[in-house]
């Protein structure tokens, strides 16, 4: 169905710069936030 560059391609990893990689997985505050809201914010205790 697919010609062999066309695999290759498909199940290759695209190229990425140092820029791209630091813009698109770097935590803002809110996505910190989000991840750790704090002390006390955890599961509720089962009692």
């Amino acid at each position: 169905m697919f010609a062999d560059e066309e695999i290759a391609r498909l199940r290759s990893f695209p190229e990425i710069s140092r820029e791209e990689l630091i813009r698109f997985f770097t935590l803002t505050a809110a996505d910190v936030e989000f991840i750790d809201p704090g002390r006390g914010r955890g599961p509720a205790d089962p009692a």
